[in-house]
């Protein structure tokens, strides 16, 4: 643009008042907001600056802010005029753009993402010529991209003198926007005669970065489909800014600053179900908001449905739309209002998973193609899946699987919060489910619930076996998925960990499915991290439902068996008498069918529950049948096991002579054995019971000490603890109080920590301990 007269002069005066003040043009930039390079044009005069840029101008430097306005005033007028003679015929001369469409008032929440993008669309006075500031929100249907976008546009607008463009790509549908016809509409905008437009992508694509060159632009790309359909439509300029949305990862997008959207968190949720349905409205009732929120799971697009449903609805009460969400099977059906829909985001979503197979089967470098995939993740009701059980859910191996779940990781259907684990959005996985149930046949559902329960059966099984040595194998029909590769005990413990939501949860999906051999099965599996780790709810939990599995087959073997592990939890939580019963109807069922090795268990596991419950003498009675039944059968292990449970019960009862010698035969047993559990119990029983009758100090030291190194060794909470609390009363025996105290504490603190009911007679000893009251 030629320069007019008045232009000339407010140029000048712009200079002048910047070399008086002293300022920089990238100070005068930071500080006003708006960039070094619009600066750099306007006090050269080449294009005239802002009202607003003005304004800041002029109470940065102390200038004349009036007079510099009257002068930006006639300078416009006077490039007008000019304009108007002839302007038409050139490009350049097109009026200031504004395609951005409007901004939602009610916008909440997003600070970090909208101050990340903001900074990522500030051009940079030492940016790289030739490249425009990309910046691209990432995210699933529903979660807020175009929302965030247009509100990030508008407040990053100002730093774009030459206007904003706008186009939706519609990448999610059938037939997303061509960006050809994109070009020619954006060219046709800003001024080129429809005449003059080129026919071809490549030409059009090259008119424009040629017409934007010297303008400083902002770009919004709503909904892309992917890198190839945005290339075509970037600037070549640095002045410019491009800003884009996507339901899948742009990767390839050259130099661009990505921000992955979640879901929101609850006080975000929370402040947008107040702005919109009313904040007094939802603060009278605060629990069913939450009701609401939780349903809602943090997905904007839900959340404001629900709030635009209480909105116009001021008859409802907060609860009335609680209650309708709180139905799975319904609450998609209830997430719609208007013509916007949880459900028509997601099929958009799921119809490009569809397309992208172009209907075949399965995809070649997956072996199952990524709807199929997505259908059977929506079978399985856990926090989350690992790459190995996905696999075995798919019937693929591990490198097919992962390379499909990473692809529904790009378009966001599926969510990876840890390498090698996937997790579904709430809503998502009940869309997910509702394909699987149209798509899929019911027996095409069984199988795959029954080849990832088997792995997960399989797993726990060997993972159990780590843990707590020779015992009996589960009965499994064979896989073709290989069971987690797990090696030694601390291993098992770490994938016992990382897996035990998602094995009580698929104990829940198999009784759900009528997959009750499962159902028992992996409880039963589990068994052993229950007792070490003592997670007693999750153990009655996990039973009962294996409980009822047995019940359903109407097999009184598997009663048995879940009954006898239902009152090993039970004794655990000091619940005796139900503990008894349960032990009891197991030893009547053992005995029905002639079941040696369960009677022999029982009878041992009653000596516990009597010992604990303080009826030493029935304890000791269980516990010497428990012998003789595994001492007949010449049953070894079992056999050490029973006698350590009998020397416990022996030393509560002051037979500490007796006492002693079950746990030196359970010693040499488990030596035998190689059972580093049975030998750590045996010499803390023959410990305990040489010092109570008086035998070597130093020798009883010495078992204590052994026996806690093999406790700790083995990764047994429980045993580790015990053997801490029987050395701890010794050293105070002994007058050692400080070292008992250390000790007493140790063991406490492990207590504590599985919530254990000892905790009581800890803390009751450390005390005494520490106030040099003797323990007895």
């Amino acid at each position: 643009m030629a320069a007019n007269e008045a232009a000339r002069r407010l140029a000048e005066e712009l200079r002048a008042a910047k070399e008086a003040a002293g300022l920089s043009l990238r100070q005068i930039g930071r500080r006003t907001h708006y960039s070094r390079a619009s600066w750099e044009r306007w006090l050269n005069g080449k294009r005239l600056v802002t009202a607003d840029a003005l304004a800041g101008f002029a109470e940065l430097t102390g200038a004349d802010g009036a007079r510099l306005a009257r002068l930006l005033a006639r300078a416009a007028a006077e490039r007008s005029a000019d304009a108007a003679q002839g302007a038409d015929t050139a490009a350049g001369a097109a009026c200031r753009l504004s395609q951005l469409p409007p901004g939602i008032d009610d916008f909440t929440g997003r600070a970090a993402q909208i101050g990340a993008l903001l900074q990522a669309l500030v051009p940079q006075p030492d940016g790289q010529l030739g490249r425009p500031c990309i910046a691209v929100v990432c995210g699933g249907g529903g979660i807020g991209k175009t929302s965030l976008a247009v509100h990030v546009a508008r407040l990053a607008e100002r730093q774009y003198p030459d206007g904003a463009l706008y186009a939706n790509l519609d990448g999610v549908s059938q037939s997303p926007t061509d960006p050809s016809d994109v070009l020619a509409q954006w060219l046709t905008d800003l001024g080129v005669p429809a005449e003059h437009v080129p026919g071809s992508l490549e030409a059009r694509s090259a008119r424009f970065r040629s017409v934007v060159r010297d303008r400083a632009l902002l770009v919004l790309l709503d909904n892309a489909r992917d890198a190839a359909q945005i290339r075509p439509l970037l600037p070549a300029s640095e002045l410019c800014g491009v800003l884009v949305t996507s339901r899948v990862q742009l990767a390839h997008l050259p130099a661009a600053r990505h921000v992955q959207l979640e879901p929101m968190s609850y006080p975000e949720a929370l402040s947008l179900l107040e702005n919109v349905a009313g904040a007094q409205r939802v603060a009278r009732e605060p629990k069913a908001a939450a009701a609401v929120l939780d349903a809602c799971a943090g997905l904007p697009l839900a959340l404001r449905i629900c709030a635009a449903r209480l909105e116009t609805r001021p008859d409802w009460s907060v609860q009335t739309l609680a209650e309708r969400v709180a139905d799975q099977h319904r609450r998609l059906d209830e997430l719609a209002v208007g013509d916007l829909a949880t459900r028509s985001s997601f099929d958009m979503s799921y119809a490009q998973l569809a397309q992208d197979a172009s209907g075949e089967p399965a995809d070649r470098r997956s072996g199952i193609s990524p709807a199929r995939a997505f259908r059977l993740l929506g079978l399985v009701a856990t926090p989350d899946i690992g790459l190995r059980a996905a696999a075995a859910l798919f019937g693929v191996d591990e490198e097919q699987a992962e390379y499909v779940l990473e692809s529904l990781v790009d378009a966001h259907l599926l969510e990876s919060p840890a390498v090698e684990r996937y997790r579904f959005h709430d809503l998502i996985r009940l869309y997910a489910a509702e394909r699987a149930e149209q798509s899929e046949t019911e027996q095409e559902r069984r199988d795959a619930l029954e080849r990832l329960l088997l792995w997960y059966a399989a797993s726990a099984d060997l993972a159990g076996h780590l843990a707590h040595p020779g015992r009996p194998w589960l009965e499994l029909p064979p896989s073709a998925a290989q069971p987690e590769p797990l090696t030694d005990s601390e291993g098992a413990i770490a994938w016992y960990h990382a897996e035990r939501a998602n094995l009580l949860a698929a104990g829940e999906l198999a009784e759900a499915n009528g997959l009750y051999d499962f159902g028992w099965r992996l409880p039963h599996a589990m068994w052993p991290f229950f007792l070490m780790r003592s997670n007693r709810a999750d153990w009655i939990a996990a039973v009962e439902t294996g409980l009822r599995c047995a019940h359903a087959l109407g097999d009184r073997v598997v009663e048995g068996r879940m009954r006898s592990s239902r009152a090993q939890a039970l004794t655990e939580v000091m619940r005796f008498e139900e503990a008894v019963y349960d032990y009891r109807v197991a030893l009547e069922i053992a005995t029905e069918g002639g079941l040696v090795p369960m009677i022999a268990a029982t009878l041992t596991n009653l000596c516990i529950v009597h010992w604990e419950s303080g009826r030493y003498d029935e304890a000791i009675d269980y516990g010497a049948q428990a012998v003789e039944r595994y001492r007949a059968a010449d049953n070894r292990l079992p056999l050490a096991r029973s006698l350590n449970n009998l020397g416990h019960a022996l030393l509560l009862a002051d037979r500490a002579e007796e006492a002693g010698r079950a746990g030196a035969e359970a010693v040499e047993l488990g030596r035998e054995q190689n059972n580093g559990l049975i030998i750590a119990d045996g010499l803390l029983i023959e410990a305990e019971a040489r010092w109570r009758t008086g035998g070597c100090a130093d020798a009883a030291e010495a078992g204590f000490r052994e026996s806690l190194e093999l406790s700790a060794g083995v990764g047994q909470l429980r045993n580790e603890a015990q053997a801490r609390q029987f050395f701890g009363g010794f050293l105070a025996a002994q007058g050692r109080r400080e070292e008992s105290a250390e000790m007493l504490a140790s063991s406490l603190k492990i207590f504590e920590a599985m919530d254990h009911p000892k905790v009581v007679t800890l803390r009751q000893m450390l005390e005494r301990v520490s106030s040099g009251v003797p323990l007895s």
